[in-house]
C-alpha cells in the first residue's frame, strides 16, 4: 500500500473556492482503481494549509490516476489558488 500526501498552502480569497472544489470532486477520486481512501487535513493553526492523505493499493494505481484527464482537468483549477507549489510525498507502510 501506498500512502500519499499533498501539502497544499490556500491563498486565503481562494480558500473557499478550494474547499468547493474538493467537496465536488472527492468521491470521483475515491472511486478511482486503486484508491482506498482520500481525507482532507487542515491545519490547527493555519485553516489556508491544508493537506490531502490518500492510500492506494499501488503506485501504478496512483500513477494511473495522476495520469488521467481527470486529474489534469481537476490539478488546473486549484493549481492557481495555491500561495506557494505543492509539496507530494509517497511512502510505503513500513510497519504496522
Amino acid at each position: 500500500m501506498l500512502v500519499r500526501i499533498v501539502q497544499l498552502e490556500i491563498t486565503p480569497e481562494h480558500r473557499e473556492l478550494f474547499l468547493t472544489l474538493y467537496s465536488s470532486h472527492q468521491e470521483k477520486i475515491r472511486t478511482n482503481p486503486g484508491c482506498i481512501s482520500l481525507q482532507l487535513l487542515q491545519e490547527d493553526l493555519n485553516p489556508n494549509h491544508v493537506a490531502t492523505l490518500s492510500h492506494w493499493a499501488t503506485e501504478a494505481d496512483l500513477n494511473h490516476y495522476r495520469n488521467s484527464e481527470f486529474f489534469r482537468s481537476l490539478w488546473s483549477q486549484v493549481k492557481p489558488l495555491f500561495a506557494f507549489p505543492a509539496k507530494a510525498f509517497s511512502y510505503h507502510i513500513w510497519s504496522k
